[in-house]
């Protein structure tokens, strides 16, 4: 069942979105109305957000393949090497990593750098303009059973959408609450199959995740 509905919302989607691009940026070489152009450039920005959440159901077809897979050490460097990919290839976002100590690999599913760098390419792209977002590393409790390691996510914008914040604090979607898209709750799920704790919007903070030390394990 997951790679029926995998291979329908990659395959057909991307497919389908790509015949309404291409017929969309046809047309508006077609016009000079202004009005009409902008309205044409709506509906590409549109798919191509479609495209973007199609693409994410390879991350939860990973997630749910792994269900009973252990956590593994997972490095911080790969952390930075995926948010370093997100501030190349987002002209709109400054991304930059500070940690602590990089010395310390945390316990995590593989797909654990990918989902932080969905959800900072989410606040990056989610905002007008410029966004400076900020991911820094601490660790807490160090030598002790309890150690663990924490990712601060900030930004000086707005954040991730309200509605994504809403659905995945109450822990349902539902007709009046529901997510914009699939970043925030990859992550949520990444980090609970992970043993640690995800905290949207705490004390000022737009995300803060605590995870284990792969020494320390779950």
């Amino acid at each position: 069942m997951v790679n029926v509905l995998n291979r329908i919302l990659r395959h057909n989607v991307r497919n389908e979105v790509n015949v309404i691009t291409g017929r969309a940026e046809l047309a508006a070489s077609r016009i000079d109305d202004e009005a009409a152009q902008a309205d044409l450039e709506a509906v590409q920005n549109a798919a191509w957000e479609l495209s973007t959440i199609s693409s994410r159901t390879q991350r939860i077809k990973q997630l749910l393949a792994e269900e009973n897979a252990e956590p593994e050490p997972v490095d911080l460097d790969d952390v930075a090497s995926k948010l370093a990919g997100v501030d190349a290839d987002t002209p709109c976002a400054d991304v930059e990593f500070n940690g602590e100590t990089n010395d310390r690999a945390i316990q995590a599913t593989q797909t654990f750098p990918t989902a932080v760098a969905d959800v900072v390419h989410q606040i990056a792209t989610h905002n007008e303009g410029e966004v400076h977002v900020d991911v820094t590393v601490t660790v807490t409790d160090a030598g002790t059973d309890e150690e663990k390691v924490v990712l601060r996510i900030d930004d000086d914008a707005d954040g991730l959408p309200e509605l994504d914040v809403q659905a995945v604090n109450a822990g349902e979607e539902s007709p009046l609450n529901h997510a914009e898209g699939l970043a925030l709750w990859c992550l949520e799920w990444t980090v609970t199959k992970s043993g640690g704790e995800l905290h949207v919007a705490p004390e000022d903070t737009t995300l803060k995740i605590k995870l284990p030390t792969a020494s320390t394990g779950p």
